[in-house]
């Protein structure tokens, strides 16, 4: 556990908590990216603005907040790389050219590195940064690696809170960096469903039937007594950890409903709400959970069965919907939609077609022409 005087650990440790707790509120959650993903992001970028599918200047200030970021994170590097990291940063960074090659040679040495790095700054307290930073760069490097927030909490709260005798953070960030460059496992995971998902086509890619479904969580040690299921789905998915892969089989599953309801009309059958992984002593809850996404203002002002006319600020709030439990693409999509609905009313403001006469015609399927 950390030392209970040593003030700088434990803030670095209460705020890592903070940010892999499902529990956390919106305002203390993450909300940046790691260094490593931002430079991923960057070398993206520069692929897609060959292809012509992003603007220059939207590439010059993705490329201007990865060298911001890069200059102050001590898991760049020596001086030197940082300095050839941000030379090669500095010009548009053509695809496949030499400064592109730089960049992503310099991203594949700081991703092996980079908590080891992190954990010898920390071993000196005279250059460490302040402990939020700290936090929140160790914090989006481990998330962006593809570990669940569930784990990497049970993870972390054990070397805190219960790991016997007194540790520092530089230490554990040793044991966090081993545990990055551990391999992707495969994890065998089972889904069962009361009603069978048919389809005209048939049934899902790998479906086992009910007996089969028993005879599994028998073999794995699992009580199969009280189960209403009529078979199930069997994922062998490659993970970082058990509830990665619960994340990824519940991914595949909503993929499934959406083609099923596209392609067919035909109502989804949703699974039993607990799912099972091989060699894991525990079930798991199958859902995903809330990303807390709140206005609080429609309880205040008492908006939240209102029934004026729709406006524009409905049309933003149902687009919002999907930030909150639904799947990342279609969270992504609804919340980037919601923030630019809000903007319909300034941007149709000298249009003769009005913001209502626009959602009337995107309800019944059409829209007006506009000039």
């Amino acid at each position: 556990m950390l030392s209970p005087v040593n003030t700088y650990d434990q803030h670095v440790g209460a705020r890592l908590l903070d940010f892999f707790d499902a529990a956390t509120p919106w305002h203390r959650s993450l909300w940046n990216p790691s260094l490593v993903l931002t430079l991923k992001e960057t070398l993206e970028a520069s692929e897609a603005f060959r292809a012509s599918a992003r603007g220059k200047e939207s590439l010059k200030d993705l490329i201007n907040h990865a060298v911001k970021l890069a200059g102050s994170d001590p898991g760049t590097g020596e001086p030197k790389q940082r300095q050839l990291l941000q030379k090669a940063l500095g010009t548009t960074l053509p695809h496949d050219g030499l400064d592109y090659l730089t960049v992503a040679g310099i991203t594949k040495d700081i991703e092996a590195q980079y908590l080891a790095r992190w954990s010898a700054v920390l071993a000196d307290t005279n250059t460490r940064p302040r402990p939020e930073r700290t936090a929140r760069a160790v914090a989006a490097y481990l998330l962006d690696l593809g570990f669940s927030s569930n784990f990497l909490h049970r993870w972390w709260t054990y070397r805190i809170r219960h790991e016997p005798g007194t540790r520092e953070m530089a230490d554990l960030l040793r044991d966090a960096h081993q545990l990055a460059q551990s391999a992707r496992r495969t994890f065998d995971v089972l889904i069962a469903f009361e009603t069978a998902p048919r389809s005209p086509a048939g049934l899902p890619p790998r479906w086992i039937d009910a007996a089969s479904a028993s005879a599994w969580l028998k073999q794995h040690h699992f009580g199969a007594q009280g189960i209403r299921q009529e078979g199930g789905m069997l994922f062998q998915l490659l993970a970082r950890d058990a509830d990665s892969a619960v994340e990824a089989a519940t991914e595949l599953l909503d993929n499934f409903a959406a083609r099923l309801e596209i392609s067919t009309n035909l109502p989804w059958k949703p699974p039993v709400p607990t799912a099972w992984v091989a060699n894991e002593q525990r079930p798991f809850k199958l859902g995903r959970r809330t990303r807390k996404v709140h206005v609080r203002a429609l309880e205040r002002e008492a908006q939240i069965y209102s029934a004026s006319t729709p406006s524009i600020v409905d049309a933003a709030l149902e687009l919002l919907a999907p930030l909150q439990a639904s799947s990342p693409s279609a969270a992504v999509a609804g919340g980037w939609a919601a923030i630019e609905a809000l903007f319909l009313d300034r941007l149709f403001a000298d249009n003769s077609q009005s913001t209502g006469g626009i959602l009337e015609g995107l309800r019944r399927g059409r829209t007006r022409k506009f000039e």
